[in-house]
């Protein structure tokens, strides 16, 4: 039963609120599990709804990535008596590229100060001494490579927009979580630049997209052909499909390296 209400069909449950309302009531959910009445007090969520990006303050960067040494990889590595932070990753373009800097540099002083190793993972002293500095200044970075010390003089700039900040949705007519790529999602995947899609965050069990196969990292490219750039394209793709004649909407998807054509078949948009 719903709000004391018996339920004999799915269709006669208002599964969400009101997205311009104040809010939304909870509501009474009473469930038999094995013989025994549960009730629970549930507050729907909004069919669909855009959430608003986490504003956050710029940041400087170098444009590298790296993992901490201690004592005992460093002398492995022929840098013995030095800690640091090997340099994993080198990204074209950014300040440490720029600087003449590589991969498996040892950055061992940033500013003049030794940063502090705490284990075998965490590299946030590294990044935390990066995000202190002020961007467009000057900042040295001493190196470890080839035997020797060397000093790099960076530039750096503030970093690009995290994935927190990219806009998101959820569309729960299809049972999906998306949000916009962001530049570490291109870069992490090894895509173009302007590589453009929609990242699925989450596929909801039962739903949909789920019965078309969509799956979580997936990043929706089309829509029955329309191309989807951002969540507001998507949305619009998604509402034009609904109301198309043919027998399935077809949804084009990047998975890993694979580009997949999937399919979602128009009368269970009825039925269900």
């Amino acid at each position: 039963a719903l709000d004391g209400r018996p339920l004999a069909r799915l269709d006669t449950i208002q599964d969400c609120g009101d997205a311009d309302g104040p809010g939304v009531a909870p509501r009474l959910l009473e469930i038999d599990r094995q013989g025994a009445t549960l009730v629970s007090a549930l507050v729907p969520s909004p069919c669909e709804r855009v959430r608003e990006p986490q504003a956050e303050l710029p940041k400087p960067w170098a444009g590298v990535m790296v993992q901490p040494v201690g004592a005992g990889l460093a002398r492995v590595l022929g840098a013995p008596d030095r800690i640091g932070y090997r340099v994993t990753r080198v990204i074209p373009g950014t300040p440490y590229a720029r600087a003449g800097g590589r991969v498996g540099d040892l950055v061992v002083a940033v500013g003049g100060e030794q940063v502090p190793v705490v284990n075998a993972t965490d590299t946030t002293p590294f990044e935390q001494r990066i995000r202190n500095a002020d961007d467009g200044e000057p900042l040295s970075m001493t190196i470890w490579r080839d035997g020797r010390e060397r000093i790099l003089t960076l530039s750096l700039e503030i970093a690009p927009e995290p994935d927190s900040a990219m806009a998101s949705a959820e569309i729960d007519g299809f049972g999906l979580r998306v949000r916009e790529l962001s530049f570490f999602d291109r870069l992490n995947r090894r895509l173009p630049e302007d590589f453009s899609g929609v990242l699925v965050e989450a596929v909801e069990p039962g739903g949909f997209a789920g019965l078309a196969f969509i799956a979580r990292n997936d990043i929706l490219l089309e829509v029955d052909g329309r191309p989807v750039s951002d969540v507001e394209s998507l949305r619009m793709a998604l509402v034009e499909a609904r109301k198309a004649s043919s027998p399935s909407i077809v949804f084009t998807v990047r998975r890993d390296r694979d580009t997949r054509l999937l399919f979602l078949k128009r009368d269970w948009l009825t039925e269900r």
